[in-house]
């Protein structure tokens, strides 16, 4: 039997309040800190002493300091140059800081290409490069490619493709979670979009407009409404969207983040039946999309760039 859908009425009692702002890419590129520079330096020092056996030497390109998971931290993405007697490759490394200072947790092993930037917007790396067109000689490639990347864990992949890990669509879909379905309504003159009850631990989740940008609400129930901040992490497909939700004075169990620089909106419309949702690192199941797509994209039309 279909749930009859309810929007959570808490959420009203928000309006007004001032949102937190998803922390994707909201620290700026600028020059490191002293601790990131140490960082990259020994870095450098330790793959040059290696490469060094085989006559080979890694010089830096770049360095850029950016939020690449929503956590509010800062890490460094590095682009470095690997070159030997008659070769040369880049590679994009990723640092973090897991407690001890920053260390690298993550390069690229595919070919990049003869990478002219390499940039981060939105949680995700850009890689413009240039590419051999089918009449360029080998020195000098021609046909300009831009390649975007995604951190997670020990891993830089191709978003849009796997990191290892099976798609979600791999997953045999449950019984019942058909049955959970988003829905688009006017709520006293506010478009939304929402679903009650689509994963363990969450009661509901809405979106919706508010002072021009797009809101994303979550209410938490159980052990996970008392988690401070909460890191929602959702997967669709093989791409994974992290959001960061902060309590607010006088909400209880119901976070607020703007979505102006996420690409989840964009996610929903993917088509994907379901998703896969974590929070603080822990596994809470599969998420439904089923309309999701449809009733965020009605719900958001007057507040996101699609």
């Amino acid at each position: 039997m279909q749930k009859k859908f309810i929007f959570d009425p808490a959420v009203w009692k928000l309006m007004g309040v001032a949102l937190v702002g998803l922390m994707i890419g909201s620290v700026p590129a600028a020059d490191l800190s002293p601790a990131q520079n140490k960082a990259v330096q020994a870095y450098l020092a330790k793959a040059n002493k290696k490469a060094s056996a085989n006559h080979e030497s890694v010089e830096l390109v770049s360095t850029q300091s950016a939020d690449l998971n929503g956590d509010g931290k800062a890490e460094i993405v590095l682009n470095a140059l690997w070159a030997g007697g008659t070769w040369w490759n880049n590679r994009v490394v990723v640092f973090t800081d897991i407690g001890k200072g920053y260390q690298a947790v993550a390069e690229t092993s595919d070919p990049l290409g003869q990478v002219e930037s390499v940039e981060v917007k939105d949680g995700f790396i850009h890689v413009h490069a240039l590419w051999p067109g089918p009449n360029d000689p080998r020195c000098c490639p021609s046909v300009k490619k831009t390649s975007v990347y995604q951190w997670h864990g020990n891993k830089i992949f191709p978003a849009g493709k796997p990191a290892s890990a099976p798609t979600t669509s791999s997953v045999p879909l449950p019984a019942g979670i058909s049955d959970v379905k988003w829905e688009y309504k006017q709520v006293r003159g506010i478009k939304m979009a929402g679903v009650q009850h689509p994963v363990v631990g969450i009661s509901a989740l809405n979106l919706f407009c508010q002072d021009n940008q797009p809101v994303f609400a979550a209410t938490f129930s159980g052990t996970t409404s008392r988690l401070d901040p909460v890191h929602l992490h959702i997967q669709i497909s093989n791409v994974v969207y992290p959001i960061v939700m902060k309590k607010q004075a006088g909400t209880q169990d119901i976070r607020m983040v703007s979505l102006r620089n996420s690409r989840l909106p964009k996610g929903l419309l993917s088509g994907e039946a379901y998703g896969e949702a974590t929070i603080n690192g822990k596994k809470h199941g599969l998420l439904s999309l089923t309309n999701a797509g449809q009733a965020s994209k009605e719900a958001l039309r007057d507040c996101y760039r699609y």
